[in-house]
């Protein structure tokens, strides 16, 4: 599995896993199936046929949400103008019934999302052990990590009230969030001098600090359990990550002659135009240009000298001052709109929250659920921290391109795409692009 860099449109100067973890609601989810089935039938047909790889991606984006992905429904679908039309926002065909039971899902998200910051960030952040979104065939339901004790209880009634939808579960839990987080960073800390180490991250559902070792080493085993105690460690091999997780190179839309990229997103930074993207795509103090349409040399169009890089510690970014004129648009893909209408808060995404990128190697939209968000690694070169991982599939072309997601007529800005796999995609949050490049997305254009 080998990540590659990633692409954004720049035509019209567009925006653009490891753990399992997700999201939904089941009210009304339960009849989605027949109502599925009921569909087919209804809309004006057309004559499009998926690619092997467009399939293999849809099953990916289907299987992980619950939905059905045999070939024969996947490739029925594309026959229907309606259910194609879903692509704009989830990146693969659904019918009306599995489009309006993600919207709830997601509705089920961005609700729990305000609840959090609203109750659970002010008052029980001793008793919060993590949320994440358990997707499956009728909704899912959302999962909250209480600890125990008296307080707990009063946690849970007090979330009870606050929360309207129904589909919610509790689990308890022996550490909070808060006490999860603190523990992961001092393996983290040891961890990034430890060769054998292959990453660290948290599981919410089992909360525990996941310690992946690329071969068996007794020695680093038995001196994390010694230092962190065994309890709140879960140490396993994960020999195919350290061997396939590799930084991204290649890709579409500028380069600097050398490495081709893709950019993120526009923004400005003290006034000035700047386009961000992904910071191993070079050094500062090069000259990027647009790449041709035909991808042929030379390279005409002279975009900027890139003026800061960075690879980690904590974001894969880089900043381009540019010409005015090129910095004016915010839209996401070749179709001319989304235009971004704002930006991720650090550290306010929930495990199974719909994320999508769009490059034009891998083609268009495409979308997944958010799987981790605090997987530390050194696997693609310098240690960094907090990346996220989402469940879609990139190619070699997507790396730099913009994270995202909608809802209605609004488009969340969430993050850089740093690599992709043949299952899934790594992303630096873009609280922590914004915080090394100083440059503020462009908004509401």
């Amino acid at each position: 599995m080998k990540f590659k860099k990633a692409f954004l449109s720049v035509g019209i100067v567009a925006m653009l896993s490891l753990p399992p973890q997700a999201l939904a609601e089941t009210e009304n989810a339960s009849n989605v199936p027949n109502a599925v089935n009921a569909e087919l039938d209804s809309s004006a047909e057309t004559d499009d046929v998926l690619s092997d790889f467009e399939l293999q991606r849809a099953k990916k984006f289907r299987s992980d949400f619950g939905l059905k992905a045999d070939d024969a429904y996947i490739k029925s679908l594309e026959k229907t103008a309606s259910f194609k039309e879903k692509k704009q926002k989830y990146g693969v065909s659904l019918t009306d019934a599995e489009f309006q039971d993600l919207q709830r899902r997601d509705e089920v998200i961005e609700d729990a999302k305000k609840v959090k910051a609203d109750l659970i960030d002010k008052s029980y952040t001793d008793e919060f052990g993590g949320v994440y979104y358990s997707h499956d065939s009728n909704g899912g339901v959302l999962r909250i990590g209480v600890k125990k004790g008296d307080k707990g209880n009063s946690f849970k009634n007090e979330l009870k009230k606050n929360f309207k939808h129904k589909n919610v579960e509790f689990f308890d839990v022996d550490y909070t969030e808060k006490e999860l987080a603190a523990i992961k960073q001092q393996v983290s800390e040891y961890a990034k001098n430890q060769p054998s180490v292959s990453y660290v991250t948290t599981s919410v559902a089992d909360n525990k600090v996941v310690v992946a070792l690329k071969q068996a080493d007794d020695t680093i085993t038995k001196v994390l359990n010694e230092k962190f105690g065994s309890k709140p460690l879960q140490i396993k091999i994960d020999n195919y990550q350290a061997k396939n997780f590799v930084s991204a190179y290649g890709g579409d839309g500028i380069t600097n002659n050398r490495d081709n990229c893709t950019i993120g997103y526009n923004g400005t930074k003290n006034g000035s135009a700047y386009v961000v993207t992904a910071g191993h795509c070079g050094p500062a103090g090069e000259m990027w240009s647009f790449m041709s349409y035909k991808n042929t040399f030379p390279y005409t169009r002279e975009l900027g000298v890139s003026q800061t890089s960075f690879n980690g510690p904590w974001s894969d970014s880089m900043a381009i001052p540019i010409r005015a004129e090129y910095g004016t648009a915010n839209y996401i893909g070749t179709f001319g709109y989304r235009p971004f209408t704002s930006v991720q808060a650090l550290n306010s995404d929930i495990l199974g929250e719909v994320v999508c990128a769009n490059g034009k190697v891998s083609g268009n939209i495409r979308c997944g659920k958010l799987t981790n968000k605090d997987w530390d690694t050194g696997l693609f070169g310098t240690w960094q921290y907090n990346l996220r991982m989402a469940s879609f599939v990139s190619q070699h072309g997507d790396s730099g391109g913009s994270i995202f997601a909608e809802s209605g007529t609004l488009s969340t800005l969430k993050g850089v795409l740093k690599g992709g796999s043949s299952w899934d995609t790594a992303y630096t949050h873009i609280g922590y692009v914004i915080q090394d490049t100083g440059v503020t997305p462009r908004l509401n254009n």
